[in-house]
C-alpha cells in the first residue's frame, strides 16, 4: 500500500523516473505456489526528476534490502507482500 501511495504521489507531482534499478534477487523460501524472497535493490542509476528535468531533490540513488513473497495465482506470479527497508541496507 505505502508502494502505491510513492507511485501515485510522484505520479501526481508530475516526477519522472529516469535509467533504471539493478537487482540481487534470492530465494529464501521455495513451494509450489509461493516464493519468498530477497534483494539487494540498487537504486544508484534510478533517480526521480521534475518535469522540466531538474532533480527531485539531491540524494544520491542507494542500495536498499526489499523482502517480497510471490504467489501463483491463476498461472502467473503475483506479488502479494512487498517491505523495503531503510537505504544503506545492502
Amino acid at each position: 500500500m505505502l508502494l502505491e501511495f510513492i507511485i501515485s504521489w510522484n505520479a501526481d507531482n508530475g516526477h519522472v523516473a529516469r535509467g533504471r534499478p539493478s537487482h540481487e534477487v534470492s530465494v529464501v523460501e521455495s513451494s509450489a505456489e509461493q516464493r519468498v524472497l530477497q534483494d539487494c535493490l540498487d537504486e544508484t542509476e534510478w533517480l526521480l526528476y521534475t518535469p522540466e528535468g531538474d532533480p527531485v531533490d539531491d540524494l544520491p540513488g542507494n542500495r536498499r534490502t526489499a523482502h517480497a513473497t510471490v504467489e501463483l495465482r491463476e498461472s502467473r506470479w503475483l506479488v502479494t507482500d512487498l517491505y523495503l527497508e531503510e537505504p544503506g541496507t545492502c
